[in-house]
């Protein structure tokens, strides 16, 4: 009763308060807030893994920050990044559980890998591997027209892998980089399955109904030097 006096006393009140209250807010949200955005933040981006820095394989006394751009596969944690202090480098960053680090060095020494940049163990068991990002001047093996043309360099190529002591153990189209000219010039990537000769074997649920595959390639068994040379036979039937 009283409130109900108070208001027929002083309208003028009721109204205008709230009325001052809903532009306050307008003009804060309107000039504080922008300001608040652009203010720089040590916090992930939730869209992204959790490490944006690498300790440089060859100079371990340096770290290098990245931030992430996209991811490059839906069903796998590939990543092309760029580094904070240089925009303009891209670089590609790959969680794994299992990979063949000296594997991978020994290609890019030959010549058939790119640069590994970065390779460090994270929490939960993962791996993070960073290398160099390879541009757009390769295709895929599978989409190439003239596939064809590259089986006497790959042979050659992943033969040259297995005089080094290493196998693949997926050699397939889809892990595979060519030039897009057809000049000679090959990339090998996915060193998850790779490892030592006589050592490393196929992990559990290896695919063996979409994908053709030697005998013997099959969960738990040892990989040898010559599966890889069959399914580099099976990439050009």
């Amino acid at each position: 009763m009283q409130l109900t006096q108070e208001c027929e006393k002083w309208p003028h009140v009721i109204l205008v308060q709230p009325k001052k209250a809903i532009f306050a807010l307008r003009d804060y949200y309107k000039d504080v807030l922008p300001v608040i955005r652009s203010e720089p933040t040590n916090q992930p981006d939730p869209m992204f893994p959790y490490p944006t820095q690498y300790t440089s394989l060859e100079e371990p006394s340096i770290q290098t920050r990245f931030k992430y751009v996209i991811q490059l596969e839906k069903d796998k944690l590939l990543f092309r990044c760029s580094t904070i202090d240089s925009p303009d480098r891209t670089i590609c960053v790959k969680f794994v559980r299992r990979y063949s680090k000296e594997a991978y060095i020994k290609c890019a020494s030959l010549g058939f890998a790119p640069a590994l940049q970065g390779f460090q163990t994270i929490a939960g068991g993962w791996s993070m591997v960073v290398m160099d990002f390879v541009d757009d001047s390769y295709q895929l093996l599978e989409d190439s027209n003239v596939k064809g043309s590259f089986s006497s360099e790959i042979k050659e190529k992943v033969g040259s892998l297995h005089q080094a002591g290493y196998v693949h153990g997926d050699i397939r189209t889809t892990n595979m980089m060519v030039k897009k000219t057809g000049e000679p010039g090959i990339i090998l990537f996915d060193f998850d399955w790779a490892g030592v000769i006589g050592e490393v074997r196929y992990p559990m649920n290896v695919n063996t109904r979409d994908i053709k595959r030697p005998d013997g390639a099959v969960d738990g068994m040892l990989i040898l030097a010559k599966h890889d040379m069959e399914m580099v036979d099976f990439m050009f039937l």
